[in-house]
């Protein structure tokens, strides 16, 4: 080989197939037992695919969709904001309503933090010089405390961040240069059918941890902690920011400045998902995605638009991020996954109980991300006033040393699967430039 990739995710996968197009041999060394990182497809839960990572294309027009005709695979369109269902029982909608069904002030604020969501790119020259978080801006527009709540589990939460911390620099970033477009997927044959067709061709050592990279010679030398030492001129490290934060990797000679403090200005949060499967489906068919303020604050259906292959299996997740997260991984599996289906059963109302659920339920599971210790949480964001990191994180690091992962994704859409790819892409191409 002559280029080694430290981790087998999106990023990791997308450089070893740019380089080995371009004739390279590249070798991914990979600490887990699996392929993927924090995109895991589960082909034993249900009829279908369940993605217990990553799980959704995010735009028409990304490499992700590019790469999935190629392999011959398809997708599902997934109206998302279009059919956000919502409840609120601190003004009495305990049961989850579609937008044209909600209150008309209820209505109101959900559109209008939508909204904001959208104009704040117009903020774009106001915040150039002077970050705050999205609270602020929130506050600037006139927004009051109830309505930063809800912005905070629609928008904030999903990003797996707080609303008070979340850098509107860096959200503005990403507006100017986002070109992947509003619709949302899912791959019908999940994601690892993707990354199976990518990886053909590329060697992938699994279980191998890597804990030691010296870059000063004139190649790179990377030490195992079984004790394999692996050689090669070049090195893309891929892992998660936050494994880099915890030192998960000594390097030789130490990191720069620039890049440790570009480490060190990233922050992430839990992550956690709540998969249930039932026998039966127990929600309204035209049901996709429903918020509210509880624990488990966002739900969807994985299953939705699978009737038409023939796949009578309902499944619905629950996506929890930062504190109420926290609060779920404290819980026993069993006691997390009980309180889940207690806040569903009272989103789905219509006399629908905890117990009536429990009796439907065919298979469960809690994965808590913040406890895998090759993820350490979900995906890093960008606090207030360190919006330069995600380049500085970006930048190779001397001749021999590269970096990528969704956090270097500065000029696509960090926290996606397409932003890992294009990340891997651009680090790729970098290490390439130096082959020459």
């Amino acid at each position: 080989m002559d280029i080694l990739i430290i981790g087998a995710g999106a990023a990791g996968i997308a450089a070893a197939r740019t380089l080995q197009d371009a004739g390279h041999h590249p070798l991914i060394l990979e600490a887990r037992d699996r392929i993927g990182g924090r995109v895991f497809t589960r082909y034993d839960f249900a009829e279908f695919p369940v993605e217990l990572g990553g799980e959704f294309i995010h735009g028409e027009s990304t490499i992700t969709r590019t790469w999935l005709r190629e392999a011959g695979l398809s997708d599902i369109p997934i109206p998302r904001y279009t059919n956000l269902w919502w409840a609120n029982p601190d003004i009495g909608i305990t049961k989850a309503l579609p937008p044209d069904q909600l209150p008309a002030d209820e209505r109101r604020i959900v559109l209008a933090i939508l909204a904001a969501w959208r104009a704040l790119l117009d903020k774009a020259d106001a915040y150039r010089d002077h970050d705050r978080s999205l609270a602020s801006y929130l506050y600037e527009i006139g927004m009051d405390a109830k309505a930063i709540h809800i912005a905070d589990i629609l928008l904030a939460q999903t990003c797996c961040a707080p609303v008070g911390d979340l850098s509107c620099q860096d959200l503005i970033r990403e507006m100017q240069v986002d070109h992947a477009g509003k619709d949302e997927f899912r791959i019908r044959e999940g994601y690892f059918a993707l990354f199976d067709h990518l990886l053909r061709g590329i060697n992938v050592v699994l279980n191998t941890r890597i804990t030691k990279i010296q870059h000063s010679g004139a190649k790179v030398i990377a030490y195992a902690a079984d004790g394999t030492i692996y050689t090669a001129d070049h090195c893309i490290v891929t892992l998660p920011v936050s494994v880099l934060q915890a030192g998960g990797i000594m390097f030789d000679p130490p990191l720069s400045d620039r890049k440790q403090h570009a480490i060190a200005a990233f922050k992430t949060e839990r992550a956690t998902k709540l998969i249930y499967r039932f026998r039966e489906r127990v929600w309204d068919q035209s049901l996709i995605f429903l918020a509210h303020p509880g624990l488990a604050t966002r739900w969807w259906t994985p299953s939705y638009g699978r009737e038409k292959d023939g796949i009578n299996d309902a499944v619905i997740s629950a996506f929890v991020t930062v504190t109420p997260a926290a609060r779920i991984d404290e819980m026993s599996e069993p006691a997390a996954l009980a309180h889940g289906l207690g806040e569903l059963a009272a989103l789905l109302g219509d006399g629908c109980t905890q117990a009536r659920l429990e009796s439907l339920v065919t298979d469960a599971m809690r994965v808590s991300w913040g406890d895998d210790p090759f993820a350490r949480g979900g995906y890093a964001y960008i606090p207030v006033g360190k919006a330069s990191a995600r380049i500085d994180l970006a930048a190779p690091e001397g001749d021999h040393l590269f970096f990528a992962g969704e956090a270097t994704a500065h000029d696509t859409n960090p926290q996606t699967v397409h932003g890992a790819f294009e990340s891997g892409i651009r680090a790729a191409k970098d290490a390439m430039r130096e082959q020459k």
